[in-house]
């Protein structure tokens, strides 16, 4: 009976255990409806926002991709520039150190030429510019005598007697031209032989054969004019004495 008694107790302690778990489980399960249920709603919610969040940095993320790919285009760009840029400066450099030197070349030869000149201006301050002039002026009128002499040679008016006389005075001087010339070429001789060497004595004076003319035409020039090839001129009024003396013996030969 005791027996009996204690397995009824048993099974009843047993009994009341299960009952209580039972209980306590359905407590249990009426808590976590009533307050687990939001919380899962609330977890939900935020791994939406999480995703929503990971697309939004997943966009952002391709257009910084974007904007680096064309930060690094126009990083090339800007680097094939630059080298551009100092191929332009290279040059100009290159230039700047050319027309330096140039520069440098067109001095030292303006200093030159000063000094040339500042020679020349020397030169022209010794001479005797009057003498000169004067000396000009003088064959001037001597190649205007013989020229005069010529013309009246040829004039046929000139008698035989005349042509003879002349003709026997330039057979003499055949000989020895200069002793038995007429006083008045002789005179013109003496000069060319003068302003020959007064010529050889001063190098630095020139003149062209245009400006001697102008000086036989209108008389005296400044000396200052004259800075070419005067030994031309010289030569050129020496062949013009020759050719009244070589006109005169064609003459006298006929």
């Amino acid at each position: 009976m005791v027996n009996v008694l204690r397995i009824s107790m048993v099974k009843l302690a047993a009994l009341t255990l299960v009952v209580g778990l039972l209980a306590g489980a359905f407590i249990g399960w009426l808590a976590w409806s009533a307050v687990g249920q939001p919380k899962i709603s609330g977890l939900e919610e935020r791994m939406l926002e999480l995703n929503e969040r990971i697309s939004s940095l997943e966009a952002e993320n391709k257009e910084l991709k974007a904007r680096i790919s064309d930060l690094n285009v126009e990083l090339v760009n800007s680097r094939l520039n630059l080298s551009e840029e100092r191929d332009k400066v290279a040059a100009l450099k290159a230039r700047l150190v050319e027309a330096e030197d140039r520069a440098k070349k067109l001095g030292e030869d303006l200093l030159k030429v000063e000094g040339e000149l500042e020679k020349l201006k020397g030169r022209l301050a010794k001479l005797n510019t009057t003498a000169f002039e004067n000396a000009l002026i003088q064959l001037g009128k001597d190649l205007t005598f013989l020229g005069k002499l010529r013309e009246g040679l040829t004039v046929k008016a000139i008698s035989l007697d005349q042509e003879l006389r002349l003709w026997e005075e330039v057979r003499e001087l055949s000989v020895n031209v200069d002793p038995a010339l007429p006083s008045r070429v002789r005179t013109v001789m003496k000069r060319v032989e003068e302003l020959s060497a007064w010529s050889s004595s001063h190098p630095g004076v020139n003149a062209s054969k245009e400006e001697l003319a102008l000086w036989y035409s209108n008389g005296v020039r400044v000396l200052s004019a004259y800075l070419n090839d005067y030994r031309e001129f010289e030569k050129a009024y020496l062949d013009a004495v020759q050719s009244h003396v070589e006109a005169l013996l064609k003459l006298f030969e006929r």
